[in-house]
């Protein structure tokens, strides 16, 4: 297992799948999180929208 792969396990969830469910949430209208953006992107707006922040917030933050 490479360290990628380990940290998926540690959080439970793959980065691809919080892709998926950020921008379901969202409706792709604040944001559109496609194949490109970093894995850091998408834990930044991961850890944003689990700690209650509005995604506009989160956005203007970053």
């Amino acid at each position: 297992m490479n360290d990628k792969q380990g940290a998926v396990v540690k959080c439970g969830i793959a980065i691809c799948e919080k892709r998926d469910l950020l921008n379901r949430i969202f409706c792709n209208k604040l944001i559109d999180l496609d194949d490109t953006c970093s894995d850091e992107m998408v834990n930044f707006y991961w850890k944003c929208y689990k700690a209650g922040w509005d995604i506009a917030d989160a956005d203007c933050y970053a």
